[in-house]
């Protein structure tokens, strides 16, 4: 009886460390099958279904803002829905592509080094989301300088400018409120702040992702076109916050 139980001992052992390797290995491909890098880093955590429909609905609300600008005929606006459509098609072409170099990666172990090859991979579609789908490269964009005419697109570029300064103007106020977390202001000073920084341009550069940082960009052009301004306004412990802003972002700023 004690030789029969030592074996069971034994063999049990055996049984179990000859597992072990296979039951974290299976661990490792259950997490590997559970992260989904491109929902996360390009879909904002949206499903792709979800994202997908979000592109879609991006586009037809310009084609109908579009439409309600210019009064398109129905010849114009089957042409912008089919080029929007095609422009989604195609990245998502991209995105296929993208998981299956992903899928395809050999993967050791090290979640640092794993997460640096699959970024490597992803990134350039996070940076396409970023920038927005329906930019001048996009197809929808050139179909849209082709079927309008000349006097329909200066509408269309005039209304986009003054969309874009009002949400820029409104985040301007939400970034300085973020400043004065860290450099309190009086009254008279914040709203003279905020008219110095009205007065500026966004920057040439400035795309879709930018826009949540436009206080913060207006003043790196404002400390650059008008410091003597900040001098007068704020004393030295504040320009020391403002220089440490601008630092972050200046890189930001290209013209």
């Amino acid at each position: 009886m004690p030789v029969r139980s030592l074996c069971l001992g034994i063999a049990l052992i055996v049984l179990l460390c000859g597992s072990a390797p296979l039951c974290g290995s299976a661990s490792a491909q259950v997490f590997r099958a559970k992260q989904d890098w491109i929902a996360s880093w390009v879909f904002q955590g949206q499903t792709e279904a979800d994202f997908q429909k979000q592109l879609h609905f991006d586009y037809a609300m310009r084609v109908k803002m579009i439409d309600r600008l210019c009064e398109l005929d129905e010849e114009q606006r089957s042409k912008l829905n089919l080029a929007g459509d095609a422009d989604v098609t195609r990245f998502f072409r991209d995105v296929a592509k993208i998981r299956k170099k992903v899928d395809a990666l050999e993967l050791d172990g090290n979640q640092r080094d794993e997460i640096n090859q699959v970024w490597e991979i992803v990134s350039p579609l996070q940076v396409k989301t970023n920038e927005g789908l329906f930019t001048d490269k996009s197809l929808f964009q050139r179909v849209m300088r082709s079927v309008l005419s000349e006097e329909q697109q200066d509408l269309y570029a005039a209304e986009l400018q003054r969309n874009q300064r009002r949400r820029c103007r409104a985040l301007t106020r939400i970034n300085v409120a973020e400043i004065e977390r860290s450099m309190p202001l009086l009254s008279e000073q914040r709203e003279k702040l905020l008219e110095l920084l009205d007065s500026q341009e966004l920057p040439k550069t400035m795309n879709k992702h930018m826009e949540g940082y436009a206080g913060y960009l207006k003043l790196v052009k404002l400390k650059k076109a008008n410091k003597k301004a900040l001098a007068e306004l704020l004393d030295e412990k504040q320009l020391k916050v403002v220089d440490q802003y601008c630092d972050l972002y200046q890189g930001w700023v290209r013209d």
